[in-house]
């Protein structure tokens, strides 16, 4: 047979794997070579090597020029890429491997279901009455105290007091700056005790999924806000930097669903998160995707655990 009639059927031979003709699958096979190469050095011991080169893959597909929630193969990739990842850091999270990461805040909380008696919600909803605003800024977050709210209010007046109180004084480090900033950026004052639910205000954590310091700022997003990272120094761990990038970052996502309650939501589930939800369901509402069940469980308590711990820092006596 002639050379040039066998090309055919070599192209088709069995074992000879054929570049996709699909840029977007092209995409997806050379990632997933990405993450098994970093996986590899995972299953080998090389720890922190392996964490850059997981970082390095996610990092990848969130920089491409495609728009993932509009490309349901790149969105599938991000999706099962983080679930893997995920899944190997919750892994040797007990072992201090993996740039010795950390359960944050808002994943020790527990989820609070039991019932509030009229008592206590009396006296939750006397002693919670909201004070005199001290800033135009403070005027643009309303507080909901709702059965949620309660439970969280009662929660760290009891049984979470001891961890409230120290995440309390150690923002006392930190408060001035905050203030600052976000009256600057015009950002509700409330939202500062975001970074006690993010980190308890610990400049240096590394959380499960990569991502570092008092606002816990993935790598890509910082480099959305200008947040440097080389070899020697990572600008997450700034807290003046990092409160900035913070302040801006949430100011964009207000922008983009004008509430502050779905830009809290967005700022821990990431946009294209809430995007979806308020797309599937019709409602661009925090408490009624809340209701309705449509919230992520992670995301549930969220906004509720920010909201019962500003109640309560404006009325400490009580």
């Amino acid at each position: 047979m002639a050379a040039a009639a066998l090309l055919p059927l070599l192209a088709g031979a069995p074992g000879r794997a054929q570049a996709p003709s699909d840029p977007v699958a092209a995409l997806v096979q050379s990632l997933e070579r990405q993450y098994n190469s970093a996986l590899h050095l995972y299953q080998i011991g090389q720890l922190d090597e392996a964490r850059s080169a997981f970082d390095a893959t996610v990092d990848r597909l969130l920089g491409t020029s495609y728009s993932i929630l509009d490309t349901p193969a790149l969105q599938n990739e991000l999706d099962s890429l983080l679930d893997r990842i995920h899944a190997i850091e919750s892994d040797t999270l007990d072992s201090g491997g993996m740039n010795n990461v950390k359960p944050t805040p808002k994943e020790t909380i527990p989820e609070l279901t039991f019932p509030i008696d009229a008592a206590t919600r009396e006296a939750i909803e006397k002693n919670t009455a909201p004070a005199a605003t001290k800033s135009p800024s403070e005027q643009q977050l309303p507080i909901e105290l709702n059965d949620t709210v309660i439970r969280y209010i009662h929660y760290f007046t009891t049984t979470g007091r001891e961890g409230l109180m120290r995440d309390y004084r150690r923002s006392g480090r930190y408060r001035a700056m905050m203030d600052r900033i976000f009256t600057a950026e015009g950002i509700p004052d409330e939202l500062i005790y975001m970074a006690q639910l993010e980190s308890s205000y610990d400049p240096v954590l590394v959380s499960r999924s990569g991502a570092r310091g008092m606002w816990q700022f993935m790598a890509s997003r910082s480099d959305d806000y200008g947040l440097k990272r080389t070899a020697w120094v990572d600008e997450r761990d700034d807290p003046e930097k990092a409160t900035l990038a913070a302040a801006r970052h949430l100011k964009d996502l207000h922008h983009e669903f004008g509430d502050w309650y779905l830009a809290m939501a967005a700022y821990n589930a990431g946009p294209g998160t809430i995007q979806k939800l308020v797309a599937r369901t019709g409602y661009a509402d925090y408490w009624k995707l809340y209701a309705r069940n449509d919230l992520p469980r992670y995301l549930r308590n969220y906004v509720p655990v920010i909201l019962a711990t500003a109640l309560i820092a404006r009325n400490p006596e009580e």
